[in-house]
């Protein structure tokens, strides 16, 4: 248990979380904690970090590991193409096509500007574990505790049900046409990160890239499985 939380806790400035449907939001023998009333100045400590996430996704319209994950293959890609320039034009050529698609699929994102993920990125301020200190986000940290929520995809609509409304546009991201835009980009960008993860060693990609890849893909995989539930009814609206 982190020092700080351990402090927050046994000031009464968190307590165990409770989802809207009443449960305790405990998953994996993870207890996930909120901040009390008394404990409202300790959330303001947060509140640039919650705020610097909504920033991302009002102007870059991507979420943070998307836009990580593109940068890092594009960063590989054209070191790879400039270091074969005068040995092997047809790899550059191809590190330069891959380098271009994968601008196209954030292009193709910001124009849409809606993504689920936004949900998570946003509801991770406001619920916090016992590793983490309170007064702060760690990135790392948080974006571990997202890949872990990920994997439950009946979190999804309980996060709808939350007042968060004037933050994320849920009217739309429930809209059964736009959970079908998003899953089509979703298909088209798993087809494309597993194309180049077949090409890591031509395109040398470095480990940290590779497992940037891994991450997403998994996370594209359960996004898509959560779209067919919305999309399938098995889950409410957040109405």
């Amino acid at each position: 248990m982190d020092h700080y939380f351990r402090n927050a806790l046994e000031e009464g400035l968190i307590k165990s979380a409770t989802l809207p449907g009443g449960q305790s939001f405990f998953i994996d023998n993870i207890q996930y904690y909120e901040v009390t009333e008394a404990g409202m100045n300790l959330f303001k400590n947060r509140f640039h970090a919650f705020t610097d996430t909504l920033r991302l996704h009002d102007s870059l319209k991507v979420n943070d590991e998307m836009l990580t994950t593109s940068l890092a293959i594009m960063r590989d890609q054209l070191r790879t193409a400039m270091a074969q320039i005068n040995r092997d034009p047809v790899q550059v050529m191809d590190n330069l096509a891959s380098a271009l698609n994968t601008l196209e699929r954030l292009q193709q994102r910001r124009e849409f500007a809606l993504d689920v993920a936004e949900v998570f990125d946003i509801v991770s301020v406001f619920y916090l574990s016992e590793e983490e200190d309170p007064r702060i986000v760690d990135p790392v940290i948080n974006r571990r505790k997202i890949n872990h929520w990920i994997q439950h995809t009946e979190l999804y609509p309980q996060f709808l049900r939350l007042q968060i409304d004037r933050f994320v546009p849920l009217n739309e991201l429930t809209d059964p046409q736009n959970l079908g835009k998003l899953q089509s980009m979703n298909d088209d960008e798993l087809i494309d990160l597993s194309i180049i993860q077949k090409k890591a060693v031509p395109f040398e990609l470095s480990d940290e890239t590779r497992a940037l890849i891994g991450d997403r893909m998994s996370n594209l995989k359960h996004y898509q499985q959560l779209i067919d539930d919305m999309k399938s009814g098995r889950y409410p609206s957040h109405s």
